[in-house]
């Protein structure tokens, strides 16, 4: 008898127990005639992650919007690779949030100290984990994805390039069970790994469709509202 109240009681707290935290993956594609780059929310409840940088002040304040509909905390951004496309998007939501770490390759963050080599292998979202996977180029240039297991998602980014990404296809991402969702640089996402897997460089080119404009799923922070125009600019 004591037995059985003890497994009632424990199946009792299983069920009170809070559920895993919800993580969803959110896009932004910015302009055309700046190359159509991505940018990602990686989202909890509470909490987000923001996946590279934009090539304009009003596309980067895009995905600042994407925060603020939510009212999502950015704990951190990520740069998968050296971009400097990208820089003015990432200078946007560094002046949009003050205190948030950008981390980027260790040769990227030694020559721009505001932002910061990445740090260990997994970063917490509500609860939910992402794990990072450093990646490095034939050529020894430095690069990360990011795995979301919670939505079956792994962000890969610039990786999206050339030999980044065949040593990324045949390792890491290729680990068991692989993610079904696919979210690359540029273009339409999310893809599937098939479609990925044939010639990485012509998709750059070539995508599937566009991109949504920013997504109606985020709704968020309230950041502080500097002149985001002239001083990134």
């Amino acid at each position: 008898m004591r037995a059985l109240a003890l497994a009632l009681a424990a199946a009792a707290l299983a069920a009170c127990a809070d559920p895993p935290a919800q993580v969803t993956v959110d896009g932004y594609t910015g302009a055309a005639d700046l190359g159509a780059l991505d940018s990602y929310v990686i989202a909890g409840p509470r909490t987000a992650i923001v996946v590279d940088g934009q090539g304009s002040v009003d596309d980067a304040m895009q995905v600042v919007a994407m925060l603020q509909r939510r009212d999502l905390i950015p704990i951190a951004a990520f740069v998968t690779r050296i971009d400097p496309a990208r820089e003015v998007g990432l200078a946007t939501l560094r002046l949009a949030y003050p205190e948030l770490p950008i981390y980027a390759p260790p040769a990227l963050a030694a020559a721009a100290p505001p932002l910061t080599a990445y740090p260990d292998a997994t970063i917490d979202v509500d609860g939910a984990t992402v794990a990072l996977a450093p990646l490095t180029s034939a050529t020894g240039e430095p690069a990360v994805a990011l795995r979301v297991p919670a939505a079956d998602a792994a962000i890969i980014g610039d990786t999206l390039a050339d030999d980044i990404w065949l040593a990324a296809r045949a390792g890491w991402l290729a680990t068991d069970p692989p993610a079904t969702r696919y979210y690359p640089g540029r273009g339409a996402f999310p893809r599937a790994a098939a479609a990925l897997a044939p010639a990485p460089a012509a998709l750059l080119a070539a995508t599937a469709g566009p991109s949504p404009r920013g997504s109606d799923r985020c709704s968020g922070a309230r950041p502080s509202t500097p002149d985001t125009r002239a001083a990134a600019r």
